[in-house]
């Protein structure tokens, strides 16, 4: 993935958040002096990173965090699934082998990054480490900062919040669904 990674051609949007990230690196506000379409939270990190005086460097170095977060999801996806009494080894072969999931994975895009923090939602939700409630207010921050980084996230935040909103009505504590929601 590494080799695939760092030879294949740039994609539009790829080209797209590397230079808004660029932009923030060297200074520009997003919105007041350049347009962006997505929220900002992606490239306020990448712009902490990203070298200005190298902008073919920002490039490769964006490509290599992207490949993390994609190894990490990847991780994490069968940690998840070791936990709820599945084939870890497959969850991470079926990912691998998907080559919308990997084509995308490798990308600088903000799917990448909402997609790693929505599976760190269903692993919290899935352990036993802390009351309910705590689970579902650590949820609702790994959602609401996915959020910040796309608003396809919403999609996620709403079928937590069905579970959020079950949960609630099953346990009769109002509070399960309205935390995780206040702090998202």
């Amino acid at each position: 993935l590494c080799a695939i990674s760092w030879h294949r051609a740039f994609q539009v949007d790829e080209v797209e958040t590397i230079h808004a990230a660029y932009n923030v690196a060297s200074g520009k506000l997003i919105y007041r002096d350049f347009w962006q379409g997505h929220h900002p939270l992606l490239y306020w990190l990448l712009g902490a990173v990203l070298p200005v005086d190298a902008p073919a460097a920002a490039f490769h170095l964006s490509r290599g965090l992207a490949l993390l977060v994609l190894g990490t999801t990847v991780a994490l996806s069968a940690r998840v699934t070791a936990r709820l009494g599945g084939l870890p080894l497959l969850t991470a072969a079926v990912l691998l082998l998907h080559t919308t999931f990997v084509e995308r994975g490798m990308e600088v895009r903000p799917d990448g990054l909402m997609t790693l923090l929505v599976v760190a939602a269903l692993a919290v939700g899935g352990g036993t480490a802390g009351s309910p409630r705590r689970r579902a207010v650590i949820q609702g921050a790994l959602l609401g900062v996915a959020f910040l980084v796309t608003q396809k996230a919403a999609i996620a935040s709403f079928a937590f919040g069905c579970v959020w909103l079950f949960e609630a009505i099953r346990s009769r504590d109002p509070l399960r669904v309205l935390l995780p929601f206040l702090v998202w």
